[in-house]
Parts: structure tokens; C-alpha cells; sequence
């Protein structure tokens, strides 16, 4: 499985160990809501397709409630994880794309952010 983890948007940055790190960068926010900072710290990372639902798990309880996401896909299935909620769906999949857009909105996410890959 391959994301993307932005740390301004966990509570708690322990579960980066773990993933493997692939990349770190700090990236501009660019549109963003007026409680998330102007620069982010990206962490690209990687990890056994096996370990999804269980970091998934994690994630849903470490991210900050609000306009924040992580979203990380493996081989066969997209995941897009906010403050205690979980989508799953088999990449490509416009209907469970649709579910967690939809839940993007209504958490206050600037549609500009709602540009997750399958």
C-alpha cells in the first residue's frame, strides 16, 4: 500500500513508525480552511497491503476531527480515512468515491482537497 500522511493532521505522530517512510517534504497548503496552517509536512510512505485495515484503524483515531484526511490505496482497494470514520472501496470505484467525497464536504473540506488518486 502507498499514501500520504500530512502530520499536521494527527494527534499523534507514532504511527509513522509504523509505515516506511519513502519522502518528507514541506508543501504550501494552498487552499485550505482557516484552522489548518499555511505549510504541511508530507510523509509519502509505504507498507504491506495486509497492514490496511489495521492502519486504517489507527488512523481513524489519531487524525484531527474537521477538513482532514489521510488516504492510502493498496493493490485492489482505495481507503480514505477521517476522525473516526473509515471508506473502503475497490480502486476505480465511482460510487465509493462518491461516499467519501460527499462525507469530505460535509466535514468542511475545500473541494480543491478532495483530489485523492485511485
Amino acid at each position: 500500500m502507498e499514501g500520504g500522511i500530512i502530520h499536521e493532521s494527527l494527534d499523534d505522530l507514532s504511527l509513522l513508525d509504523s509505515v516506511t517512510i519513502l519522502k518528507v517534504e514541506t508543501i504550501e497548503a494552498g487552499d485550505r480552511t482557516p484552522d489548518q496552517p499555511a505549510v504541511w509536512t508530507l510523509s509519502t510512505f509505504t507498507a504491506p497491503d495486509e497492514q490496511a485495515s489495521e492502519i486504517a484503524d489507527e488512523l481513524a483515531e489519531v487524525i484531527k476531527e474537521g477538513p482532514w484526511y489521510v488516504d492510502f490505496s493498496t493493490a485492489e482497494e482505495k481507503f480514505v480515512v477521517f476522525s473516526g470514520r473509515i471508506f473502503r472501496y475497490p480502486r476505480g470505484d465511482e460510487s465509493g468515491r462518491e461516499l467519501a467525497a460527499d462525507f469530505a464536504r460535509s466535514a468542511g473540506v475545500p473541494p480543491s482537497q478532495i483530489d485523492w488518486p485511485e
